[in-house]
């Protein structure tokens, strides 16, 4: 489906799934980082880099939809404190609360997110300007 209406700005569309992984009750998402430091030859390095969660505990209420502290995990809408963790207390945390094997981010998520930023830098690399 091609969406052709302009959407005002501060909107965001996304669908929810009836279960999603929780971080201890709270929405979460990741980065990860890409550095590329040569270019002839290639050298590019992976980072794990952070977990990020949202301020208020994960709800799909009417009443909750609006509060960007519960469904926005950026650090703009979040408090300063209690706001980054590492991969490690995210992995902890869904084998505690959630049942995941204790090994997933070890052999499903961060080769996954190798995988991806391999294909990211060789989609792009042809475009990089070399530097003499």
């Amino acid at each position: 489906y091609r969406c052709n209406e302009r959407l005002i700005d501060g909107v965001i569309v996304q669908r929810y799934i009836d279960k999603p992984a929780l971080f201890s009750g709270y929405k979460f998402d990741f980065r990860t980082y890409m550095l590329i430091a040569s270019m002839d030859p290639y050298i590019v390095f992976y980072h794990d880099g952070f977990v990020r969660r949202s301020g208020n505990l994960y709800k799909t209420d009417a009443a909750s939809l609006a509060d960007d502290k519960t469904h926005i995990t950026n650090s703009h809408s979040q408090d300063k404190e209690n706001h980054f963790f590492s991969f490690a207390d995210l992995q902890e945390v869904l084998t505690r609360e959630s049942g995941f094997d204790p090994r997933f981010f070890d052999e499903v998520v961060r080769p996954h997110a190798m995988r991806t930023t391999n294909f990211m830098f060789h989609a792009a690399k042809r475009k990089f300007k070399h530097r003499s």
